[in-house]
């Protein structure tokens, strides 16, 4: 019985040329299934790309009209881009400066506060990488990463936490935001930066404040800090201090483009008069200027907003898909009066 099995195995296989079935393979020769295109199945295809494209554009369009937006360029405020911020030893010198802002509309509920940079490459090779990502999710006992230096270690042997190029450049400039009528507005340190990141990508050592108040001559902060260390970077909220600081979160999602805007604060809704949003009027904006951009050609703008369903004011998106919904529509009618006129098949099967 088990050598009929084996006859009928063998009679079964011998027909086989693996030398063939191996070209055969590599040729795609191999029996397939290959969908069979002629420009009436193309038009109906760019047809439902074109619809699916032009609602979600339109949805996005109406969606960005309601969001409502005021910038302010202020890097020329008081001269202050002029002052020679390293005239001290520690380079810590700092300027104040104050405008009048004027909101013409009312703002509605969420209102936000950017910054924006203008002429600043986040996007360099060499920048991008000056970071140490182990280091960043808490793990302070080892080196730093070589691709911080020269801001891994200080001169003094002392390990720079965070280290890298990206954390000593960020953005440190500070703003107040009052009323005709000298009411200070509420404005919040949290909810500014993605989940994902302040979840996963930066968490502090267990004890971390001992640690650094039990060695302090074992860690330095970068040294274009002046004077502000992890411990002290929103002493108001512990939660939201050392590598959990969402304003340094933020600055370290580096931007792909040279001109970029990032969050800074909040609105508090929860205070009277401002429940609904920023109210019309004129506002006086103070500001303690300490971050120096013309010296590299830059420019640097403060933006009030609100935020869509969405998200802030972002025009190109809306337009993008307009855009190809036009363009796959322009498509489909040019496939469909081919179809009319002969049904030009643009591929036979095989």
């Amino acid at each position: 019985m088990s050598e009929t099995v084996v006859t009928q195995r063998t009679n079964c296989c011998s027909n086989l040329n693996p030398k063939k079935v191996r070209e055969d393979f590599k040729e795609q020769k191999l029996p397939a299934w290959q969908p069979s295109y002629n420009s009436g199945s193309i038009a109906i295809s760019f047809l439902i790309i074109a619809i699916f494209f032009l609602i979600f554009g339109i949805i996005i369009t109406v969606e960005e009209v309601k969001v409502v937006e005021v910038e302010f360029d202020y890097t020329d405020c008081n001269n202050c881009d002029q002052v020679d911020f390293s005239v001290n030893e520690t380079g810590c010198v700092s300027c104040n400066c104050s405008i009048s802002v004027n909101i013409g509309e009312d703002i509605p509920k969420p209102v936000y506060v950017q910054y924006k940079l203008d002429g600043f490459y986040q996007n360099h090779r060499r920048y991008v990488l000056s970071r140490d990502d182990v280091q960043l999710r808490g793990d302070w006992d080892k080196k730093p990463s070589g691709d911080c230096d020269p801001y891994g270690t200080n001169e003094n042997g002392q390990k720079i936490v965070p280290c890298g190029a990206i954390a000593n450049s960020i953005f440190n400039d500070t703003f107040e935001l009052s009323t005709s009528d000298d009411v200070v507005v509420n404005m919040l340190r949290t909810g500014i930066a993605w989940a994902s990141d302040k979840d996963d990508k930066f968490k502090n050592p267990d004890g971390w404040i001992e640690m650094l108040q039990a060695d302090p001559s074992n860690y330095a902060s970068p040294p274009n800090w002046c004077g502000r260390t992890l411990v002290t970077l929103d002493v108001d909220d512990e939660s939201n201090n050392g590598l959990k600081n969402e304003d340094l979160i933020v600055w370290m999602r580096t931007s792909s483009l040279p001109t970029f805007r990032k969050p800074w604060r909040r609105i508090d809704h929860s205070q009277d008069g401002f429940q609904d949003g920023l109210p019309k009027g004129v506002y006086n904006l103070t500001i303690d200027y300490n971050y120096p951009v013309s010296r590299f050609g830059a420019r640097k703008s403060i933006i009030i907003t609100n935020a869509s369903e969405f998200g802030t004011l972002n025009e190109f998106l809306g337009i993008a898909y307009l855009l190809v919904g036009c363009v796959s529509l322009l498509i489909a009618g040019i496939f469909l009066v081919l179809r009319v006129k002969g049904g030009f098949g643009l591929a036979r099967p095989r």
